[in-house]
C-alpha cells in the first residue's frame, strides 16, 4: 500500500478495534481512536509526515505502508515559527499566510443531501480569491437576533434537520446515536478543502446559535467529542478551537478539560486555539494560536497591545466587527463599507496579526453560496482580499514584524530590507519624522490596495521631518521604502 506525504492514510478494521498504533520509519508511534461511518465499518486515520516505510499491527497481522513521493499541493500541518513565534509556517517550512473567512453555517449549506454541490461552489470561489481558511462551526441552528433578513429564502440554512445526533420520527434529537450521515458529508467538506489548500478552522461547540447540545461531559457529549477529535485528527488543513466565544457559557476549567481531552486523543499536535484572549493570556502554554475578538475602533493599538505583551504564539482576530453589508441584513456589526472593512484587515496585519473576512451574506444562517446568483455592483469585493493575499506574499509577511512607524501613519512593517507605511484614507503623503533615522535618496513604490496598482515616486535623501506625496492621492495605500 502506498501513500503521500503530508496525506491521511485511512484503513478499515474489524469492529471490535477501539484503537491502533502506526510506526513512522524513525520508530515514532502514534496512537489513535478509531471511529464508524454510515456504511457499517470501523476505520482510523494516520497523517503521514515522513518518506519511506510505515507500519500498524492488527491482531492478525503487521501491515506495512510506503510512503512515496510529496504531493504538490500538500505542504504538512500548520506550525508556529519565526521571531516571537508570531507566525505560522506548514511543516515543510513554506510559509502560510493566513487569510480568515467566516462561514458558521458550511456543513449545514447542503442540508438533507448526500452531496454538497452548493458548499463546493462556496469553497471554489473563495479560494481563487485566495482565502484560505475557512472559521466554521461543527453545529450551528439559528440566531435570535431581531433582525435576520433573507429568512424563508433558498439561501437560509436555519434550523438544519442534520446535526451530530441522530433523529427520532417524531424529530426529537436521539443524544445516544451519532448521526453518521453527517459526518460523512463533513469528510466530503474537508477533502475539497484540502485539494484547494484551505484550513478548517472547526469551533467545536458555540453557545449563541440556539443548539441544544447534550450537558457537557455526559456520556453522550463525550462520545460525539470523541469521535470528532478521532475522525478528524489526521487531516492536514484542521485547526482546533474549542469554542466560539468561549466564555460565553463555559468555565474556564471546563475549556481546559476539553483543551486536555483533544490533546490526549490528537497524537499529531494539530494546531489547537480557544476563541477569548482571557483564554488564551491566562493558558498559553495550552494553546498554539492566540484568537481574540475586538471591534474597537482603536484596533491597531490594541492588536500591537497584545503583540508586544501577550506570550509568544501567532495572533488572529477572529472577529473585529467589520462585517461587509449584503442584500440581507442578518447581523449588522460596527463596520460594514467594504472599504473600511478591508482597512481594518490591513490594520490588524500591521500589528503582526492574521485576521478574518466576513459577509453578511455568508457569515451566519443567511448563505449565498454562489455570489454570482447576484448582480455584480452588489457582489462582496473578494478580490480586494486577493489583493490583500498577494501584497502579503510580495512584502515577505513571514518575515515582516511591526516597528515604531517615526510618522503620524504609526503602521509601519519592517522586513529586515524595507519599511512598509499603511496610509490610510484622508491623507496625502506619509510623513516621516525622526532626526536620528537617515533614508538615502531612492524611488519610492507605492501601491494601492483597491485597484491592484504599483506607482513609483522619487525622494531626495533625508533626516528628520519629510513628507512623501502618495501619487493616489488620499486613496488608501501602502509605501515602501528601503532602510
Amino acid at each position: 500500500m502506498d501513500t503521500l506525504l503530508y496525506d491521511i492514510l485511512e484503513i478499515d478494521l474489524e469492529p471490535a478495534i477501539t484503537s491502533v498504533t502506526f510506526t513512522s520509519p524513525s520508530y515514532q508511534t502514534y496512537t489513535v481512536g478509531t471511529f464508524a461511518k454510515a456504511d457499517g465499518k470501523i476505520y482510523a486515520r494516520c497523517y503521514i509526515d515522513e518518506l519511506g516505510e510505515w507500519r500498524y499491527q492488527t491482531d492478525s497481522e503487521e501491515v506495512l505502508i510506503r510512503c512515496v513521493a510529496a504531493s504538490p499541493k500538500l505542504h504538512g500541518k500548520i506550525q508556529t515559527g519565526g521571531k516571537n513565534n508570531r507566525k505560522l509556517i506548514y511543516q515543510d517550512g513554506t510559509p502560510y499566510y493566513m487569510l480568515g473567512y467566516e462561514c458558521d453555517w458550511l456543513f449545514h449549506i447542503d442540508d438533507k443531501t448526500k452531496t454538497i454541490p452548493k458548499t463546493s461552489i462556496l469553497l471554489n470561489d473563495i479560494a481563487q480569491n485566495k482565502f484560505n481558511m475557512v472559521i466554521c462551526n461543527l453545529w450551528v441552528n439559528d440566531t435570535k437576533w431581531k433582525y435576520s433578513g433573507g429568512r424563508h429564502t433558498s439561501y437560509d440554512c436555519s434550523n438544519p434537520i442534520e446535526t451530530p445526533f441522530k433523529r427520532n420520527n417524531d424529530g426529537t434529537l436521539n443524544y445516544d446515536e451519532l448521526n453518521l450521515e453527517f459526518f460523512d458529508k463533513i469528510d466530503m467538506i474537508f477533502d475539497i478543502a484540502k485539494d484547494l489548500e484551505i484550513t478548517i478552522h472547526l469551533m467545536l461547540y458555540v453557545w449563541n446559535k440556539l443548539v441544544a447540545w447534550p450537558k457537557l461531559f455526559s456520556d453522550q457529549d463525550n462520545a460525539m467529542f470523541k469521535h470528532v477529535i478521532s475522525r478528524y485528527a489526521a487531516y492536514p488543513n484542521l485547526i482546533w478551537d474549542i469554542s466560539k466565544e468561549a466564555l460565553n457559557a463555559a468555565t474556564e476549567e471546563s475549556i481546559m478539560a476539553k483543551c486536555a481531552t483533544v490533546r490526549a486523543l490528537d497524537p499529531f499536535k494539530t494546531l489547537l486555539t480557544v476563541h477569548d484572549d482571557t483564554f488564551c493570556r491566562n493558558n498559553p502554554e495550552t494553546i498554539n494560536l492566540h484568537s481574540i475578538q475586538c471591534w474597537d475602533y482603536g484596533i491597531h493599538d490594541i492588536m500591537l497591545n497584545i503583540y508586544y505583551t501577550a506570550a509568544a504564539n501567532p495572533i488572529l482576530n477572529v472577529e473585529h466587527g467589520g462585517y461587509e453589508r449584503g442584500i440581507y441584513d442578518v447581523f449588522m456589526g460596527s463596520y460594514d463599507d467594504p472599504y473600511i472593512c478591508l482597512e481594518r484587515n490591513y490594520i490588524i496585519a500591521f500589528a503582526g496579526a492574521y485576521t478574518t473576512y466576513y459577509w453578511e451574506n455568508t457569515a451566519w444562517n443567511i448563505v449565498i453560496w454562489n455570489r454570482n446568483d447576484l448582480l455584480p455592483a452588489v457582489q462582496p469585493k473578494y478580490h480586494y482580499y486577493k489583493n490583500f493575499y498577494n501584497y502579503l506574499r510580495y512584502m515577505n509577511y513571514e518575515k515582516a514584524y511591526p516597528v515604531k512607524a517615526y510618522s503620524p501613519c504609526q503602521m509601519c512593517m519592517d522586513d529586515g530590507k524595507y519599511y512598509y507605511y499603511l496610509k490610510l484614507r484622508g491623507t496625502r503623503c506619509v510623513t516621516m519624522n525622526n532626526k536620528n533615522l537617515y533614508i538615502e535618496e531612492q524611488v519610492l513604490e507605492w501601491y494601492n490596495p483597491l485597484t491592484d496598482e504599483f506607482m513609483h515616486t522619487d525622494t531626495e535623501g533625508f533626516r528628520g521631518y519629510h513628507p512623501m506625496q502618495c501619487p493616489f492621492g488620499q486613496e488608501f495605500s501602502i509605501l515602501r521604502i528601503k532602510h
